[in-house]
Parts: structure tokens; sequence; C-alpha cells
């Protein structure tokens, strides 16, 4: 039941947060957002367009009381391909909206609290991570940690490797939201 009540927690602090940021993309001059609703596979968690500007985001959004947000690579691929879709935009964006909550989740139902961080990274480099990397390897998700700091995460599935992940550093550029204009 444990489980079921937390992953309850979980979705409905994704569902805030992405609520949070159209209510807040929508309330800039020019600009429209919608959360795309249930989880799919081919959808990103929120769209937000300027038309006059012909701007178009395609926002993932994670929200956490833990010091550490994964996120799937498919998930930040879902995004691009929304973004390939609309080629009528000038300026299209992949957006990774990462909270880290004020409160920090310790234990069943413990928190402490510290301050709340909110990035906003822009998600401009798919064809470069791994550049380096083996045949053998394969980028698994994207890792923010509570200080912004980003990795990704490749796993190797080779036998004269030591079958594990490997956290690389990424750098990616902040992106001022609209809201913080």
């Amino acid at each position: 039941m444990d489980s079921i009540k937390t992953n309850n927690t979980r979705r409905q602090r994704g569902y805030n947060f992405e609520r949070e940021i159209v209510k807040r993309i929508s309330s800039c001059d020019g600009w429209k957002a919608l959360r795309l609703g249930s989880p799919s596979v081919s959808l990103p968690d929120v769209i937000a367009v300027n038309n006059s500007e012909s701007i178009m985001l395609a926002i993932e959004a994670k929200s956490t009381s833990t010091d550490r947000i994964r996120i799937p690579l498919e998930q930040i691929e879902r995004c691009l391909r929304w973004l390939d879709t609309f080629s009528l935009y000038k300026h299209r964006y992949a957006i990774l909206a990462l909270k880290f909550m004020s409160k920090k989740w310790k234990k069943a139902y413990t928190y402490k609290y510290r301050e709340l961080h909110e990035y906003y990274k822009l998600w401009d480099c798919l064809t470069n991570i791994g550049s380096g990397s083996s045949s053998n390897s394969r980028i698994e998700s994207i890792l923010c940690k509570y200080d912004g700091s980003m990795y990704y995460t490749e796993y190797s599935s080779s036998k004269d490797k030591s079958n594990g992940t490997n956290a690389i550093q990424l750098e990616l550029k902040e992106f001022k939201m609209p809201f913080d204009l």
C-alpha cells in the first residue's frame, strides 16, 4: 500500500510542476502553453508557443524531493521528434525543466527543509554526447544533481568491460524561460 501512495505522490508532484509551468508561461505576453495530458511515449510534458516570435518550446518537466533527477533519453527524444514536426517555427527548443523541492526526502514520509532550486536547461547536444563511445555502449539517461550539475549515464554491455554505468559530465546551457525575461 505504501508504494501505491508513494507513486501517487510522485505523479502528483510532477503534474503540479507541469501545471505551474503552463500557468507561468501562459501569463507572459504573446505566449500560450499546454500540458499534453497523460503520460505518452510520443508527446512532451508541456508545449509552449509564441506565434508572433515564431518560437516553440517542447518541455520535459521533472520534480523531486531527492538530490537527483534522472531523465530517460527517450523522453528527451520525444521532445525533439515533436519539434521536428513543427518546422514552420523558426526557433524550436527542447527544454529540461527540473525542480528540486524545498522539502528533501529522508525516509518514509519524513523530510528536511532546504532551498528550492529550479533549472531550465536547453537540450542542444544530442549528437555530441557519447561521440567517443564504443559501439557496445549506449546512453541511458540524463542526470541532474541538486547543485545543477548535469551528467549522462552510459551503459556498457561489452564482455571485456565490467557491466555497469558510467556518469560523464554534460554541459547544458541555462535557458531563460519567458517568465524570467
